[in-house]
């Protein structure tokens, strides 16, 4: 989810919000003026407790704002480059270009978030024990007062050990150290946070339909969210397994029949697609390719075009295809290529390092369609 509104930056962090961030502060206005603050203060003028409710929704706004510069500043310590924070309907989130790569660092990514709620909580402390002092009106103490108690629950709620919850990620660092598989460890957090999901979403049942609590609505809300969010992590955690164990060598081409670089696509085509996406290598005399060519990179070129153009134009050279070891895995290879499938790879035997064999794009994304059931599990 991209922001929609920019609000400017902090620490160099760009910070905008979602345009559902617009209800939560007419939601959290309208319930501390009505409820809240009435409850405490009944005497009080409704003008004055909505100015107030106001200012303590957006108080409460900073609030997820500094939870999530919490979580974008720690990631840069550790290296990794921080792309925004948004604001939503449900709180916050840092965009960050990748994962810690280390169970130090998902640690200290993960409670940072927290942390930074309780050193606020204690800043909105202070306040109230400055409002007491100086005498500032009742219903300033009571937002004041509201606000602390808000960025504990949020310290706390986070902390629940289940995937994609801050807690969550404390526990995927703590299993990854022990075990020293991040994938499994992120999978075993997710399988946690479907049971904390589901957990909120029946407190949320009983809390509506139950105890006729209005609030059960938001309680449902979030424990879908949570619900929805585990089962996508428990669908990347799991690929993520599958692509680490998937060797180079179980997907290759080996010694694929080179082709000639006069040959035209349609011809191309007609002789290897639509059939599996093997990388060929482009010859133009004897077997010493200068190029190589998979489906996918001449799939792009209009049909006019593809009668007359030559594989020599569309291929790729020898120095834009990059080279990795058959004993490599999947998931090393992508890392090592910022994060994406290159679209032809050749591949090197380890011992004597001549080339062996192709692979593309294709064939990596047959691998990552193939079924997971709904725990992670691989289903063929």
């Amino acid at each position: 989810m991209r922001h929609s509104l920019r609000l400017g930056r902090l620490f160099g962090v760009p910070i905008g919000m979602h345009w559902s961030v617009a209800a939560v502060v007419v939601l959290i206005s309208y319930v501390l003026a009505t409820s809240t603050l009435r409850s405490f203060l009944p005497n009080s003028s409704l003008s004055a407790r909505v100015v107030v409710a106001t200012a303590g929704a957006l108080g409460f706004l900073l609030s997820l704002i500094g939870h999530e510069l919490g979580h974008a500043l720690t990631a840069r310590r550790h290296g990794i480059e921080v792309e925004g924070i948004t604001l939503w309907l449900l709180g916050g989130f840092a965009r960050l270009s990748r994962q810690p790569q280390s169970p130090g660092a998902e640690f200290w990514v993960a409670i940072a978030g927290p942390a930074a709620n309780v050193v606020l909580a204690g800043g909105f402390g202070v306040g109230v024990a400055a409002s007491v002092r100086y005498g500032a009106a009742e219903l300033v103490r009571v937002v004041l007062s509201w606000l602390v108690v808000a960025n504990l629950l949020l310290a706390v709620s986070n902390l629940l050990p289940g995937a994609p919850l801050d807690g969550g990620r404390v526990l995927t660092a703590i299993i990854w150290k022990r075990t020293g598989d991040p994938e499994l460890a992120r999978l075993r957090s997710a399988r946690v946070g479907l049971a904390i999901g589901a957990g909120i979403v029946l407190l949320g049942l009983l809390e509506r339909f139950r105890w006729s609590q209005e609030t059960g609505w938001g309680t449902l809300l979030v424990g879908t969210f949570v619900l929805f969010a585990a089962k996508g992590e428990i669908g990347t955690a799991a690929l993520g397994r599958r692509l680490r164990a998937t060797p180079l060598s179980s997907l290759m081409s080996s010694h694929p029949a080179p082709v000639h670089e006069s040959m035209t696509i349609q011809q191309f085509l007609e002789h290897h697609g639509p059939g599996p996406e093997r990388a060929l290598p482009v010859v133009r005399w004897g077997n010493q390719p200068i190029g190589y060519v998979a489906p996918n990179l001449v799939s792009d070129v209009g049909q006019p075009e593809r009668s007359w153009t030559s594989l020599g134009r569309c291929m790729l050279t020898l120095d834009h295809v990059p080279r990795a070891w058959t004993s490599e895995s999947v998931a090393a290879l992508m890392e090592r290529s910022g994060g994406s499938m290159p679209s032809v790879v050749v591949l090197h035997e380890p011992r004597r390092g001549h080339a062996i064999g192709t692979l593309s794009r294709g064939q990596v994304r047959d691998l990552m369609d193939l079924p997971i059931d709904f725990w992670g599990r691989e289903r063929h």
